[in-house]
């Protein structure tokens, strides 16, 4: 069975990634992509009511 998803790609990040403090210190730009499965279809592809659907904005907001 193929599930519905929903992609995020390529959201970009400054994150400080590194062993030492100094390495650390400087944000790091990263780009992560994200894939959401659903068990179901989502209500919004049926209602197309827009409060019914995963916004990719809150949802890029939430992984950062």
């Amino acid at each position: 069975m193929k599930y519905p998803s929903l992609e995020i790609r390529r959201l970009e990040l400054a994150v400080h990634l590194g062993c030492s403090v100094e390495e650390r210190a400087t944000p790091q730009n990263i780009e992560v992509s994200v894939k959401f499965f659903f068990e179901n279809e989502p209500r919004g592809a049926q209602s197309d009511t827009l409060t019914d659907t995963l916004c990719y904005a809150k949802a890029s907001s939430l992984i950062r």
